[in-house]
């Protein structure tokens, strides 16, 4: 039986609305580079990017 990828990558806004949960997928993720965040919040954020991988 061959793995299912639940997390899908998308590469921008357009695609994040219309790429459906189907065929296992079960989250989106959208990696995005967000300037003027603050170290305490950049933490959480690598850690949320490790995950879309």
């Amino acid at each position: 039986m061959a793995a299912v990828r639940r997390v899908r990558q998308v590469r921008g806004f357009e695609e994040l609305l219309a790429t459906p949960f189907a065929d296992g997928v079960n989250a989106l993720c959208w990696e995005r580079s967000l300037p003027g965040t603050s170290p305490r919040w950049s933490r959480g954020y690598r850690r949320a990017k490790a995950s879309c991988r």
